[in-house]
């Protein structure tokens, strides 16, 4: 499993090293325009078979680039790898595993609660990979001794996912992933905040949310983003805001990137008991778009510590990779973290 990830990661971030040609495809499913231009019924037809044959086609080289590019991928691990053997017995090889996973966190205070931050670099469109990410985001952080694991905005789907896969996959929630990530969280003895497309189950209306997952895998609900931008997030439905979730008995208030550019939203989570205030973003430093200080702005006005877990990566419409991870309280960054690649702060 850890292979396979690997595996993927690597073909991920370095996806311009390994090209695939069409040399490399079976030319067989390559058909011209010439040999579609027999077919009888009509421009209407034509169309149809025309759409059918692409779309086959699509799939059918797809398919053929698949095991490629992971041949590729493998034959740049094994060039970079120094590969060293020897015998070991069943029992060995257990006892290495076991002591391995039984490898202490990083210790802490008592009493004190670790918040991971997983800085990922979300792939738009790509749902499984980015699942995948934090799926081994949130194993990464577990083995650190978090007790929380935060995720970025819409870090299943990228950003710009819309304009790539639609929306009509999005399935009411909570769907098998957030099922799946509450068997995770319970049996991990973590709390988790996933920022993912929502499909509301009643309505069927769409949002930008964060769902929140105690450690016991309950799931408590998801908050969803008030400040929806246009573009990107035409899909979403503005949400209406939240009481505070509470988790380890501690009532916290989640927003989305934006919902920290005025005061109202996090000015209502204190007023309902609030004592800590967690924001999913995708928000890269741009001119004339902030963030600035507002986040030390909330946080001073509100008196609650802020705690944003931004992205890094770049996609074709905006690039994220100076994104920052912030800790503000008091009025005061305390932290700041970034990084060009996925991280875990």
């Amino acid at each position: 499993f850890r292979v396979g990830q690997l595996g993927h990661l690597v073909g991920h971030e370095r996806r311009d090293h390994f090209g695939i040609s069409r040399r490399h495809q079976d030319p067989g499913i390559s058909l011209g325009l010439d040999d579609r231009l027999g077919c009888a019924g009509g421009t209407q037809a034509v169309q149809v078979v025309d759409h059918l044959l692409w779309e086959s086609q699509r799939i059918a080289a797809a398919q053929l680039r698949a095991p490629l590019y992971e041949d590729k991928v493998v034959d740049f691990l094994f060039d970079k790898a120094e590969v060293t053997e020897r015998t070991v017995t069943k029992e060995e090889l257990q006892a290495a595993i076991e002591a391995e996973e039984a490898a202490p966190a990083p210790a802490k205070a008592p009493n004190a609660l670790r918040i991971a931050l997983l800085h990922l670099d979300a792939v738009p469109g790509d749902i499984a990979g980015n699942r995948a990410r934090i799926e081994a985001g949130i194993q990464e952080a577990v083995g650190q001794g978090a007790d929380w694991i935060m995720t970025p905005e819409l870090a299943e789907t990228g950003y710009n996912f819309a304009s790539r896969i639609g929306t009509n996959w999005i399935a009411p929630f909570p769907d098998a992933w957030i099922s799946t990530l509450a068997a995770i969280a319970r049996d991990n003895r973590v709390a988790l905040f996933v920022g993912f497309a929502e499909r509301d189950a009643k309505s069927g209306k769409l949002h930008n949310s964060v769902a929140v997952i105690d450690r016991e895998g309950a799931i408590l609900g998801a908050y969803r983003k008030q400040r929806v931008h246009g573009g990107p997030e035409s899909w979403s439905t503005p949400g209406t805001g939240s009481a505070p979730f509470i988790v380890d008995g501690i009532p916290v208030g989640v927003l989305i990137c934006a919902d920290t550019y005025k005061p109202e939203p996090a000015a209502s989570y204190r007023q309902q008991g609030a004592s800590i205030l967690l924001a999913p973003a995708n928000w890269p430093p741009v001119d004339g778009m902030g963030p600035g200080d507002l986040w030390e702005r909330r946080s001073a006005e509100t008196g609650l510590p802020l705690i944003v877990n931004n992205r890094t990566g770049s996609e074709p419409e905006l690039d994220f990779t100076l994104g920052e991870s912030v800790v503000a309280a008091g009025g005061e960054r305390l932290f700041s973290f970034s990084a060009s690649q996925s991280r875990l702060f």
